[in-house]
């Protein structure tokens, strides 16, 4: 079981309990399964919530003169209902652009880490490697790390695994994510993100991880986690099921 394999870093939370990384999307499926889940379990997990795309043809955000802000307030006080003051992190792989604002004219990550600092929760912002060359996403994560003194997260998704294989071009491309944002990497958490595994063989997938992670040794990033989600796409899409990317954690 996958249980078996895992176990927290000091660095991630003291009582070294066992650690699952859940990666969800911020939707009502996925709140009612968290507000079901018992304390002892919510120990035990640092969620990483997936901002969904944002659709302005919903009725209640017509007429609203702010429907962004009012979206993204909305899903602060949703995570706050089932999330409480642990840490979560969050991301918005999915959004519209990776620098599209907010009516307020604030980027919509650090609009979100706002709204969920003033709910009282401890938000642990993800930096998109993939997203990095959006000069406004940039921007808006200096806004965050320029004020934000706890745990940071780089996330590496397809994109890290395909640029390992010119090793230079990645070790530049990180080295330069972490010099712009004054990341300190013994406070930075690193997921490999391997996403839709459905039509991975276990030989391709160990390859990729060879490949990739022994060029990040040499940052000394705190711990790292590997993510991946196995189910089919028609599968997973379906509404009604809760779909999680689960994901393990490992210190160096």
């Amino acid at each position: 079981m996958l249980e078996n394999s895992l176990f927290y870093p000091k660095k991630l939370r003291p009582d070294m309990t066992p650690a699952y990384f859940p990666i969800l999307k911020a939707k009502d499926a996925e709140f009612k399964a968290l507000s079901e889940a018992k304390d002892i379990v919510k120990k035990t997990m640092i969620p990483l919530f997936d901002i969904p795309k944002f659709n302005p043809e919903l009725k209640r955000y017509q007429g609203s003169p702010h429907p962004k802000a009012t979206f993204l307030d909305e899903l602060s006080v949703a995570i706050k209902d089932v999330w409480s003051s642990m840490p979560l992190m969050f991301d918005s792989y999915h959004w519209q652009t990776p620098g599209d604002r907010t009516e307020t004219g604030e980027h919509h990550l650090s609009y979100l880490y706002e709204s969920l600092k003033s709910n009282g929760l401890n938000p642990i912002p993800v930096i998109g490697y993939d997203r990095w060359d959006d000069e406004e996403y940039r921007a808006g994560l200096k806004t965050i790390t320029g004020s934000h003194t706890g745990l940071v997260c780089l996330r590496l998704d397809r994109y890290a695994f395909d640029d390992a294989n010119d090793p230079e071009y990645l070790k530049e491309r990180v080295n330069e994510i972490v010099d712009e944002l004054g990341i300190t990497p013994s406070n930075c958490h690193v997921i490999l993100d391997f996403q839709d595994l459905s039509t991975s063989t276990l030989v391709g997938v160990m390859e990729d991880f060879d490949t990739l992670f022994p060029l990040l040794l040499s940052f000394k990033f705190a711990t790292y986690s590997i993510a991946g989600c196995s189910l089919p796409r028609e599968t997973a899409n379906k509404p009604r099921n809760l779909v999680l990317e689960p994901a393990f954690a490992f210190a160096v």
